[in-house]
């Protein structure tokens, strides 16, 4: 008897709801200004990732995949396409591709042909390596397409063959600089099967993943593999600026007139501009003037060898010559998939002044991620069960997924409390509506507060939360009376507002 007496009361307040709840303590309050005619950049969208290859040394040993479609049976598989890029799902205007190291062979013999500039195809495998992730973007471009949407994509190199590198093993760190064309053509070759062969909407090519972090590797770079370590390459700034200027007349003569380049992905923003890629990049005119898009990973922490922070300052040197240049953040970490995770998305948008922004792996396996940093995702599959479940990263992310969809504009926000956040994004003349999303990161109180908006296309706003109690779901429909409203916000929660286009 006593200890049903115990379970009754642990389980009493889990029943309660959050507006019952939130009037049992006292609400702070705040005011929020959005303001949708104060458009600070044009926004290209959020975006998705999966991951196939990304530290197995030898495919042919241990098969790797990351992401896990290859643990679950076809109608799984669509389910999860459907829940990220179907009406209902987290609409992301982008998609990553990776490009591994294992497509042109583990040795010099496998090299396509002796001419760089001229493609062998037969000499290149684009499927062993990348079936789930092919999968993933076709599928993806064609549900996004039924619902009227478009994606682009963005392909990065991940590593490239261990013989086109000094060190001749997998992941050596120095590219042998007799490679830098082939190199060069494997990016190619690999960008005009994504475009001709598979019909995919590619955009843009990233020359490379994370290139800049050389403490990756022992001084004497005599061993490459670590088991905690992705596909790298070390890319020296002047490396960078190098295959910018020659890649890009390349890619125009090899057919990818119409492909952007950009320069590579450093770890985070305090390393592309404090180990000298952005200042490099600036100085040279020529290389200057090739780059499509600005590119980073923006992952943050207090350890500089590792972390860096959301500094603008890459981003503002590039500009003061090319104002209108584009930037995104093409990897995050999801974090502990709690609100700290959309205050990194807040401050990536606002603090690192991006136009774009990437998390780390969308669908994620729990046979590969044990010993990686990155833990969360949105989507997670049990291998060793064949089931996927949706994590809390999901229903997070899906706020600002659905809010900031490509042509909108980032849009000013102001707010008095530091536990209350705002992200804000335009409708820019696009089909959008206007949309915010407020975060009241408090663990205690709910938060009662007063929001103006300002420049909105409509006074009539749908509103979704997720909070303690409710993963996703209708929060209500508001009316803006003379551009204002005040609303009791729940504790540790997220509230998106979508505007109503009459």
């Amino acid at each position: 008897m006593k200890f049903y007496l115990l379970i009754t009361i642990l389980v009493l307040p889990v029943i309660i709801t959050p507006k019952a709840y939130s009037q049992q303590l006292h609400p702070f309050e705040a005011r929020v200004t959005v303001d949708f005619s104060d458009k600070l950049r044009d926004w290209d969208g959020f975006g998705v990732n999966y991951v196939e290859t990304s530290r197995t040394h030898d495919y042919r040993e241990l098969k790797e995949d990351y992401s896990g479609f290859s643990y679950i049976d076809e109608p799984q598989r669509q389910e999860i396409i459907e829940l990220i890029f179907g009406e209902d799902g987290l609409k992301p205007s982008i998609l990553k591709m990776f490009l591994d190291p294992f497509q042109e062979g583990y040795t010099e013999q496998a090299n396509d042909n002796k001419d760089p500039f001229k493609i062998n195809k037969k000499g290149f495998d684009h499927f062993t390596t990348n079936e789930n992730m092919l999968y993933f973007a076709r599928n993806g471009v064609k549900t996004s397409r039924a619902r009227g949407a478009d994606i682009q994509i963005i392909t990065t190199l991940y590593g490239p063959p261990g013989w086109m590198t000094r060190q001749k093993i997998f992941r050596g760190r120095d590219l042998d600089p007799a490679y830098k064309y082939e190199l060069a053509e494997y990016m190619i070759a690999w960008a005009k099967f994504l475009k001709e062969d598979q019909k995919l909407p590619l955009m843009y090519l990233s020359i490379h993943n994370e290139g800049d972090h050389y403490v990756r590797w022992p001084m004497d770079a005599q061993t490459g593999y670590h088991n905690q370590h992705d596909h790298n390459m070390y890319w020296s700034p002047a490396q960078v600026v190098d295959f910018v200027k020659f890649m890009r007349p390349m890619m125009n003569k090899m057919g990818l007139s119409d492909v952007g380049l950009t320069p590579g992905e450093c770890s985070d923003w305090y390393k592309f501009i404090g180990y000298g890629y952005a200042p490099a990049l600036y100085e040279d005119e020529e290389a200057l003037n090739n780059l499509a898009i600005l590119t980073s990973h923006g992952f943050i922490g207090d350890h500089k060898d590792w972390f860096g922070d959301w500094r603008s300052d890459g981003n503002d040197l590039i500009r003061l010559k090319k104002p209108q240049m584009h930037s995104w953040v093409t990897s995050m970490t999801w974090g502990s998939m709690n609100l700290n995770f959309l205050e990194d998305v807040r401050r990536q948008i606002y603090d690192a002044k991006v136009n774009a922004l990437i998390p780390w792996a969308t669908v994620n396996t729990e046979r590969w991620w044990y010993n990686s940093p990155n833990v969360g995702t949105a989507i997670r599959i049990r291998e060793d069960k064949n089931i996927y479940f949706l994590e809390p990263g999901y229903y997070l992310y899906k706020h600002v997924s659905r809010a900031g969809q490509s042509g909108m504009a980032v849009a000013n926000v102001l707010s008095d409390h530091d536990q209350v956040k705002v992200i804000a994004f335009s409708a820019n003349g696009s089909n959008n509506p206007d949309a915010f999303t407020i975060i009241n990161n408090n663990t205690q109180n709910p938060a009662k507060i007063t929001i103006t908006l300002k420049g909105a296309e409509s006074r009539d706003f749908e509103a979704f939360e997720t909070h303690f109690h409710t993963k996703w779901s209708k929060a209500g429909d508001y009316k803006f009376e003379n551009n204002t409203l005040t609303i009791e916000i729940p504790q540790k929660s997220v509230t998106t507002f979508y505007g109503v286009k009459n």
